[in-house]
């Protein structure tokens, strides 16, 4: 069988909807969305990612890239995405934030940041799939309570050992939005840009409630 070089992984429950301007996006920009857990009910943070790496087992795809369903957006190409991915030369890439959620007392052990985004947030990565695969069998992510954070889980693993992923300082494919709307515009000719780094994010994240309404209306979704 060949493998599509990119997917898009979200997790749902039985109640829910996925995100009309994330699926959208994806449609839009090519990108093959892989839901699950549509069959189940909601049971944490921490089932989500389980969720997910349950899915790693039988997807058909050499990268990953996992977005929250609800308060995520992707604007550009799988070959635009997948090419920003190599360039940071390891397999597993997790989005940056400005706030240390939700135990600010690990503020401590991140290591030195060249810009702001400094935290991990674990509302949208990438990676390669065998390495991500391996990466939550070596965590033991099935040990993980349903009701506990994912966020907590992998940010608690970074910072034991911060070579298992890189975070995305500069912004380079995710952007998330919490406190940092006064870091973006629009160009005409580049579309959204971070001008704290110079970037053009690929996918936006409203994480912790994050107002997204000017994202939405950069990119046209407003009208849909």
């Amino acid at each position: 069988m060949i493998k599509i070089k990119m997917k898009l992984i979200s997790v749902i429950d039985q109640q829910q909807r996925l995100g009309r301007r994330m699926i959208i996006g994806a449609f839009r920009n090519d990108i093959c969305p892989v839901v699950s857990g549509c069959n189940c009910k909601w049971l944490g943070l921490g089932w989500k990612l389980k969720i997910v790496a349950r899915t790693l087992e039988y997807v058909e795809s050499d990268i990953i890239l996992f977005a929250d369903a609800f308060d995520s957006i992707i604007i550009h190409r799988e070959d635009e995405i997948v090419r920003k991915f190599r360039r940071f030369n390891h397999p597993f890439v997790c989005s940056a934030e400005t706030n240390c959620h939700p135990d600010s007392r690990i503020a401590w052990f991140y290591p030195v940041a060249p810009t702001r985004y400094r935290f991990l947030n674990s509302g949208g990565w990438i990676a390669e799939v065998d390495y991500a695969r391996d990466l939550l069998r070596r965590l033991k992510i099935e040990d993980l309570p349903d009701d506990d954070n994912d966020q907590r889980f992998l940010a608690n693993a970074f910072v034991a050992d911060p070579s298992i992923l890189k975070l995305d300082y500069h912004c380079e494919i995710f952007q998330s939005l919490w406190n940092a709307q006064q870091d973006l515009s629009f160009d005409p000719d580049r579309g959204i840009v971070n001008h704290l780094t110079g970037t053009t994010p690929s996918v936006f994240h409203g994480n912790g409630g994050s107002d997204m309404s000017q994202v939405v209306a950069w990119t046209g979704l407003d009208r849909l």
